[in-house]
């Protein structure tokens, strides 16, 4: 938990193979420290009981170490107990065993729990136990009044009729109805493949776990490092020209240099401290990724507001304060 905004910046270090880099290489450190512990205090397996927790990224680099303890056989089935909170996807497929003493208490509307997606071969080790309940609001009002989620919106889809509409199968669907299908949502069409417009320059999708590695991972975790590292009054600038921005404003964002001419003006007015052609690179290839997320690109501009409150929400979702109220409620 020490220096945590660092530490944030490896979640996006997923690595080219196996289990996800980031929390692979924290869990590897507490590994040898509890091999080292065990080895000098307790050498008999056979009456050692382990008990393994945490909390979203600790809950990612423990359901590794827990995993690793059971395949090592450190420590029996029976004598293990791992309880995991809004746990990550952290382990690679041809690692992923059925382990019924782990346990992912999780809440499905929480966008980090849909993260790293699927498709990059990364998943959960043990059961998952879902919290999510669509009266979160009227629940957390219950516990705790004083924390009050951003609003939630549904998709909505124009009403066909009757004669346009000649089965079931026809009818317009909406892109997600609940948190949980908003997160699902935004992950898909994130990770969706697609051609490139120019062969000779090609912009590379985030459908595979090769691409972001190579083509993304480094530009992403700077750009990380950057937030992390700017004043409150900065975040809070940016927060409100990027409020102001009109619709046309926000298309010339996903131009070349678009956001690097947004963002330089407000962090020199601020002084902060950054590589100017890291910041522009790296913002320069997510502008050249954005384009080919045309549906997306186009729902977030018509719908800015809404988007912006659901992504909020879910977020908000992830915070220890709802989960352990869904924990009160479920009893």
């Amino acid at each position: 938990g020490r220096d945590y905004k660092k530490q944030w910046e490896t979640n996006f270090v997923i690595g080219e193979d196996g289990d996800h880099a980031g929390f692979d290489f924290a869990a590897q450190k507490v590994l040898t420290n509890l091999k080292t512990y065990l080895a000098k205090y307790n050498g008999n397996v056979s009456n050692r009981k382990i008990w393994v927790t945490g909390y979203s990224r600790s809950a990612a680099i423990s359901n590794i170490v827990s995993y690793k303890l059971l395949d090592e056989e450190l420590v029996s089935e029976d004598n293990f107990y791992g309880y995991f909170f809004e746990t990550p996807k952290g382990v690679a497929t041809e690692n992923v065993k059925e382990h019924k003493s782990i346990h992912n208490i999780i809440n499905s509307g929480d966008i980090v729990t849909h993260v790293a997606p699927e498709c990059y071969g990364l998943h959960r080790v043990g059961e998952d136990i879902d919290l999510y309940s669509s009266n979160i609001d009227s629940i957390l009002s219950a516990y705790r009044p004083d924390f009050v989620l951003s609003k939630f919106t549904p998709d909505k889809v124009e009403e066909q009729t009757s004669e346009e509409v000649t089965s079931e199968e026809e009818k317009p669907q909406p892109l997600y109805v609940d948190e949980p299908s908003f997160c699902a949502y935004l992950m898909k069409e994130l990770t969706h493949e697609f051609e490139p417009s120019d062969p000779d320059n090609p912009v590379y999708d985030l459908s595979t776990r090769e691409h972001f590695h190579t083509y993304y991972e480094e530009y992403i975790t700077y750009l990380l490092s950057i937030v992390f590292s700017l004043k409150p009054a900065t975040m809070d600038d940016i927060k409100t020209k990027f409020g102001q921005l009109s619709d046309m404003d926000m298309l010339m964002l996903f131009m070349e240099d678009g956001l690097y001419n947004f963002l330089k003006p407000i962090l020199d007015e601020h002084e902060e401290t950054y590589d100017d052609e890291k910041l522009r690179n790296s913002l320069n290839a997510l502008v050249a990724l954005i384009p080919n997320l045309s549906d997306l690109l186009a729902h977030v501009i018509v719908n800015k507001d809404v988007v912006i409150s659901n992504v909020l929400r879910c977020v908000q979702l992830h915070a220890p304060e709802t989960v352990f109220v869904l924990l009160l409620a479920a009893n």
